[in-house]
């Protein structure tokens, strides 16, 4: 619910998922709160996120659904950027350290 609650409050569209040690493991976005609206409280929003969204995202699944989040690191060019993001569809691609921690996030927006 913390994820959901940055979403709303900073009008967001989406936000990294990270581990304990920071490290880039996913992402949630507000089709995300959609679907948590959708659940009607079926599923407990006190375990993790990760947890929380395969348990959402499976009961709505539908065909050719991708939920993995991908970056680069910070030494990437703009070119591979765009390829990337007209590769795979995503609206959005993080930007990591050498550790695989988020420092920012590009999106298609960004770009055009």
């Amino acid at each position: 619910s913390d994820a959901f609650d940055a979403l709303d409050s900073h009008r967001l569209s989406g936000v990294a998922v990270v581990d304990e040690e920071g490290r880039l493991v996913g992402n949630t976005s507000a089709r995300d709160i959609k679907l948590a609206a959708l659940d009607e409280g079926r599923t407990a929003m006190d375990g993790d996120i990760l947890s929380y969204l395969a348990s959402v995202r499976q009961a709505t699944a539908r065909k050719n659904e991708r939920h993995p989040s991908c970056h680069v690191h910070e030494g990437s060019t703009v070119a591979h950027v765009v390829n990337l993001l007209a590769k795979t569809g995503y609206h959005r691609v993080f930007v990591v350290d050498e550790g695989v921690r988020p420092v920012g996030v590009i999106s298609v927006a960004d770009i055009l």
